[in-house]
């Protein structure tokens, strides 16, 4: 379900900001290297070597490129969320943890 926010004046916060400029239909879609306008869930599009999948990425920062088709990717923002900076639940997760086992197999918390 995707969020739709709007601005003061009116405009849809959550399409290409240069689209109204340049009198164009406005798109949802955000390319690699633009602003990341709102902390949220963004689902990428690659060019052709993997289905979508969703990320979270931080307003402030620029959309990134895709390793395998550069900038041929494109984001759509799915859900805002709050200010991850100041959410103790948020924690950055650098490498996926696996579960650990004791000596007879079990996973232990």
């Amino acid at each position: 379900m995707s969020i739709r926010k709007k601005t003061r004046a009116g405009e849809d916060a959550n399409q290409h900001p240069d689209a109204q400029s340049k009198g164009q239909t406005p798109s949802p879609y955000f390319r690699a290297s633009d602003a990341i306008p709102h902390t949220g869930v963004y689902r990428v599009f690659h060019a052709e070597h993997r289905v979508s999948h969703e990320v979270i990425l931080k307003a402030g920062e620029n959309f990134p490129r895709c390793e395998k088709c550069q900038n041929d990717v494109h984001f759509e923002l799915l859900k805002g969320v709050s200010d991850i900076e100041t959410d103790r639940d948020f924690i950055y997760v650098y490498e996926i943890p696996h579960p650990r086992r004791d000596g007879n197999g079990k996973i232990v918390a």
